[in-house]
């Protein structure tokens, strides 16, 4: 019987050559990573979306379930970090929301997402991040409060105190 040759350490090859290996790994294209959606995210959403892509199979597009606390755990930051991170990942076109998940009391659900960068369900990737201009809108601005005078408000705005006394409850 022949033996497999080895090839450095523990590795094994199969009858045409490959290596035999069982580890799973991210690919980032470099296409992706120039496009201007995936230069404006931060770090810790850069961390998010490649959790996402390590659960993806290749046939599990739209069921890949990651909840914002195992996120957060995962990526080492603050829950709501995570949070922030899914919304900003979706915003800018990298993920879209396919169920969304819900902490009850007996059943834990966490949302299942589908990644744009891959088919779904038979249909072409639609991959929304690569239209995502800088230009456009980020997040939803709050509108700014109007402040009357630098002082607060005028003394107009303000309710008039009246001071009762004895004398005036007994006229």
């Amino acid at each position: 019987m022949a033996r497999r040759k080895q090839r450095g350490r523990n590795r094994r090859t199969d009858a045409t050559g490959r290596t035999i290996s069982s580890e799973s790994f991210v690919k980032i294209d470099r296409w992706v990573m120039k496009t201007e959606a995936w230069l404006a995210l931060t770090p810790q959403e850069r961390a998010v979306y490649l959790e996402i892509e390590y659960r993806h199979f290749g046939n599990n597009n739209g069921a890949i379930g990651l909840s914002a606390r195992e996120a957060a755990k995962l990526c080492r930051i603050n829950k709501d970090t995570a949070c922030r991170a899914f919304e900003r990942l979706e915003a800018l076109g990298f993920i879209k929301c396919r169920s969304v998940g819900h902490f009850d009391w007996k059943v834990r659900h966490s949302s299942e997402y589908e990644l744009t960068r891959w088919p779904y369900n038979g249909r072409e990737p639609t991959k929304e991040f690569a239209h995502w201009t800088e230009n456009q809108p980020k997040r939803q601005e709050k509108k700014p409060v109007p402040i009357k005078g630098q002082d607060g408000p005028s003394k107009s705005d303000r309710p008039a105190l009246k001071i009762v006394t004895d004398s005036d409850k007994a006229a």
